[in-house]
């Protein structure tokens, strides 16, 4: 029977196997021993899937491999859950399973909440009404300010309120009217 030179190389690293196999040479004292470099074995690695890598264990007894999961890469968003920023990107560096507060799915707005019972992103409707409210309540400040000269030249005159600050007062109380409660 002629002597099996196959030999699997794995990464010193992550020991994910590195295809394809290889030879190994033959061991000059011994024509019967194969030499087997640092980080490769003569166990045949196991059969991966989609997202899945074969990984070696030198220090189990005996050494052994086995299948992990393998999301290397891929682009995920952290759903809030856990002190995460909700909605932050990142990418998948590490072999093993997905963080389980992370999701495939962008967050749409920054008014959205992770719904974890319902696996989406959900509009929260008082974040939509509280970033209503602040470009109203910015845009009535500028109202204010500009109400301020004609208010100034009145008071100057004293001669009655002017039709321009009474337009002015209506803009605002107008702008007012959309804030939510």
């Amino acid at each position: 029977m002629p002597l099996d030179k196959t030999i699997y190389n794995y990464s010193s690293y992550t020991k994910e196997y590195l295809p394809p196999p290889g030879e190994g040479d033959i061991y000059p004292e011994d024509p019967n021993t194969v030499v087997i470099p640092a980080n490769a074995t003569q166990i045949a690695p196991p059969s991966t899937g989609t997202n899945q890598v074969a990984v070696f264990d030198p220090q189990a007894s005996p050494p052994t491999w086995s299948v992990q999961q393998d999301y290397r890469g891929q682009t995920r968003y952290y759903t809030g859950e856990n002190n995460t920023t909700p909605g932050l990107e990142f990418t998948v560096m590490d072999i093993g399973p997905l963080p389980a507060n992370s999701t495939d799915q962008p967050r749409p707005t920054v008014n959205h909440v992770w719904n974890s019972s319902e696996n989406e992103w959900e509009l929260d409707t008082s974040l939509e009404d509280a970033a209503h409210n602040a470009v109203v309540l910015a845009e009535l400040k500028e109202i204010d300010i500009r109400s301020i000269a004609p208010i100034r030249a009145w008071l100057a005159a004293q001669s009655g309120i002017s039709q321009a600050v009474i337009d002015i007062e209506a803009e605002a109380v107008a702008k007012r009217a959309e804030l939510r409660d």
